[in-house]
């Protein structure tokens, strides 16, 4: 089973999950987002950062993470996937570490992500029980 996108089903107020969360989710990735074309940009290395490939974007256009603007400098896409990986000019002070454990099973997962304006919600019921879109 897979998942072609992660959708928000708590409530339509627009304000709701708009800033850092606290308490034992403190540090859980927020601080790794940078704005990129109006959506989200994560830097995954010094002159790396990933992002959806639908949201656009041309060289030179810049990633901004922390208050500084990193140019662009060259785009590679995944041509199984809709990410895509930017590098920029200069290097980010900080960035998203790849994840190497093995104990994931289990655990808790935070996702975080911007996309397009709430509405209402649109569900069904599968095998499982889940609510899905669709």
């Amino acid at each position: 089973m897979s998942a072609k996108a992660i959708i928000f089903y708590s409530t339509g107020d627009p304000n709701y999950n708009t800033t850092a969360p606290g308490g034992s989710l403190t540090n859980s990735g927020w601080q790794y987002e940078g704005t990129w074309e109006g959506f989200l940009g994560t830097p995954i290395a010094p002159k790396y950062f990933i992002t959806a490939r639908h949201v656009g974007g041309q060289l030179g256009d810049p990633l901004l993470f922390r208050g500084i603007a990193y140019p662009t400098t060259a785009v590679y896409d995944n041509p199984d996937s809709d990410l895509r990986i930017w590098r920029i000019c200069g290097a980010f002070p900080d960035y998203a570490q790849i994840y190497t454990n093995t104990n994931e099973v289990g655990q808790s997962c935070v996702v975080i992500g911007r996309g397009t304006q709430r509405a209402a919600p649109v569900t069904t019921s599968n095998l499982l029980g889940v609510k899905t879109n669709g």
